[in-house]
């Protein structure tokens, strides 16, 4: 049983991830990163030696490509734990499951339902702040709402929603005042990589397929 954090961003990294795959009987994604390309992705498309240029001292030492790829689009994952950070609880039911011979079992739901369980005050509702929670899938014990501040999709989108039900989501927001349409697509790709990137970016440029 092997445990992947982190995204893939070279080739050494590619290879390394795909020797773990063929040599190990399960494998878990563990963290955003790992399962959606997490933080590292805002530089995706982009000129890579720019960003280099921008964020090292020496860039010439730098290795990496200008796509940023979770470990899900690289091999195939037995199971995946978002989060940034993980939720303890989760990763040890995860653990204690796979031991004993089960797996994770997978019902969509949103953030919301898991903030209404705790009785936490919504943000979004309120009109306090911009929060993903409606489109985001529970799991992460509601970190972000229990200090008053709104979701921002680490734990990646509901896997029942199609793209469409997101650009809705979006539309309402900007309709609120709360961010622009172009912000929530930003969250969704950063934090759902592999799910229709190519599809926000389309719609983020005015077109819509």
């Amino acid at each position: 049983m092997f445990f992947l954090e982190g995204s893939v961003v070279n080739r050494e990294q590619r290879e390394k991830v795909e020797d773990i795959r063929e040599r190990s009987k399960l494998v878990v994604a563990v963290g955003t990163c790992s399962t959606y390309g997490g933080i590292q992705s805002l530089r995706d498309r982009t000129d890579i030696e720019e960003v280099k240029r921008f964020v090292y001292p020496r860039p010439e030492l730098i290795d990496v490509e200008e796509d940023v790829y979770s470990v899900q689009e690289v091999i195939k994952t037995d199971l995946a734990i978002p989060g940034c950070p993980i939720n303890g609880d989760s990763f040890l039911r995860v653990a204690r499951k796979l031991v004993l011979g089960g797996g994770e079992v997978s019902i969509p739901e949103s953030l919301c339902a898991e903030c209404k369980r705790k009785g936490i005050d919504c943000v979004f509702v309120r009109g306090r702040s911009f929060c993903m929670g409606p489109i985001i899938s529970a799991g992460c014990g509601a970190i972000c709402p229990s200090f008053g501040r709104g979701c921002i999709g680490c734990f990646g989108l509901r896997s029942d929603l199609a793209p469409r039900d997101i650009e809705k989501f979006a539309e309402r927001v900007e309709k609120m005042g709360l961010a622009r349409r172009e912000d929530v697509y930003s969250f969704a790709m950063r934090f759902s990589y592999a799910k229709d990137k190519d599809h926000f970016e389309r719609i983020m440029k005015g077109g819509r397929q």
